[in-house]
């Protein structure tokens, strides 16, 4: 981001990185730690719907599994079940990134200025 022959503007520029200037002032394509954080916690809560709709999918995988005429047929229940677990499971993991990232963004929208 630096300019060439507007030393003023890059000095300017280099503080408002170093003192955090973030916390109450925006400078445009640089600041987007909000919408970040808003986008993170959206994706989170489709995310966890999507694992409790997943959750009852299971138990009524199960419970034709467990009705099934044959064996095959509940063996086929069973793996759909099993492959949605392992699913959430990968949701799980997505779920603690984007809990970790608006954690970081938090620490960075809450910086103010130093001077």
């Amino acid at each position: 981001m630096v300019t060439e022959h507007a030393p003023v503007l890059n000095h300017a520029k280099k503080l408002y990185r170093e003192k955090g200037c973030i916390g109450c002032h925006r400078f445009q394509g640089f600041d987007n730690q909000d919408e970040q954080l808003v986008s993170a916690r959206q994706m989170i809560a489709q995310l966890e719907n999507q694992k409790q709709d997943d959750r009852l999918q299971i138990a009524e995988l199960n419970k034709k599994g467990d009705a099934a005429t044959d064996n095959d047929a509940a063996n086929a229940y069973y793996a759909q079940a099993t492959n949605l677990t392992v699913t959430i499971s990968s949701m799980d993991a997505q779920i603690e990134e984007l809990e970790q990232r608006s954690h970081n963004l938090l620490q960075e929208i809450k910086k103010v200025g130093r001077t």
